[in-house]
């Protein structure tokens, strides 16, 4: 077979030091160590977009854009889709994607229908894993030391929006936002105020699972969160990996009020375990085993290698 990858290389100044790239980068390398039976080459998708006249307009909600990865057997058109970006709801042939011939999508991020109860979709896929945001996080992170806890309370630091920006009013959550350009910080700094955090606050992201998920596990900080419903590849259990909150009994027709109660749910849980020494230091060992495991570059490469089958393709 002919097999080709689809993956953004470019704009450099920004995928450059970029995470998911390096996955694909080093996927496609094993790829064809795996497969040497097959002629596998790669093209930059975003060169692609460009000779076929494909605009993103900063969304990869279109076919070969950021964050993905499409395998594609150019003998019959068939293809996998590995994903990392925000929503996999977005396929439709409106929006390019060739949906008779998408054999399988591999991924973690973005299964939910929604980003208010953030339930899952109908859309099958194939469980994957998750990773951090930058390529030279990799080394920090795999070799970071347990630093002094300082930090109290519900603190989160990062860009506001849905109940994350509702939060802002919520007097017993300290959040910082950095959405108007203000209050950012260095990578350095951030995983350094995260390390020193008592318990991490992971707020869902429009992918759901977020990089403050796998950083705050690397750094060796509890998280605190709404339960997950997007799966993994390895199983990643609540109140195992991290501290869960459920809020799925919640009606979320009462409105705002559905903010309101989320936060109330956050808060209790955060009263029962923010003084239990002994379950926060078994969360917290769980959870940097985990992301040695599944998190790292080098993890997020094996599972996908593992993962894919181009006998689909044929």
């Amino acid at each position: 077979m002919n097999i080709k990858l689809y993956f953004a290389e470019t704009p450099k100044h920004w995928l450059n030091n970029d995470a998911v790239t390096e996955v694909w980068k080093q996927l496609y390398d094993q790829l064809k160590e795996k497969y040497p039976e097959h002629n596998i080459t790669k093209k930059c998708s975003s060169l692609h977009s460009y000779q076929n006249g494909i605009y993103h307009h900063h969304s990869p909600g279109r076919k070969f854009g950021f964050y993905q990865c499409i395998v594609e057997n150019e003998d019959n058109g068939k293809y996998i889709l590995l994903n990392y970006y925000d929503s996999i709801t977005s396929l439709h042939p409106n929006l390019g994607w060739d949906l008779t011939n998408l054999v399988e999508i591999v991924t973690t991020a973005g299964v939910h229908t929604n980003n208010l109860t953030y339930d899952n979709s109908d859309v099958k896929y194939t469980p994957s894993t998750y990773i951090f945001h930058s390529k030279s996080q990799n080394d920090i992170l795999l070799n970071y030391k347990k630093k002094n806890k300082t930090i109290d309370g519900l603190y989160f630091r990062g860009k506001t929006y849905l109940f994350r920006k509702w939060l802002e009013n919520d007097d017993r959550f300290n959040i910082i936002t950095t959405s108007n350009g203000k209050d950012g910080i260095s990578n350095e700094a951030y995983l350094n105020e995260l390390s020193q955090q008592k318990l991490s606050l992971c707020l869902n992201g429009t992918a759901e699972i977020t990089y403050r998920d796998i950083e705050s596990f690397a750094v060796r900080t509890p998280v605190i969160r709404t339960t997950l419903t997007c799966k993994f590849h390895n199983e990643l259990i609540p109140n195992h990996h991290y501290i869960a909150v459920d809020v799925s009994d919640i009606n979320y027709n009462t409105g705002l009020d559905f903010y309101r109660q989320k936060a109330d749910r956050i808060h209790k849980r955060y009263l029962e375990v923010k003084d239990d020494k002994d379950f926060l230091d078994f969360i917290t060992t769980n959870a940097r085993k985990w992301f040695e495991e599944n998190c790292t570059i080098q993890a997020n490469v094996n599972i996908l290698n593992d993962l894919i089958e181009l006998q689909k393709l044929s």
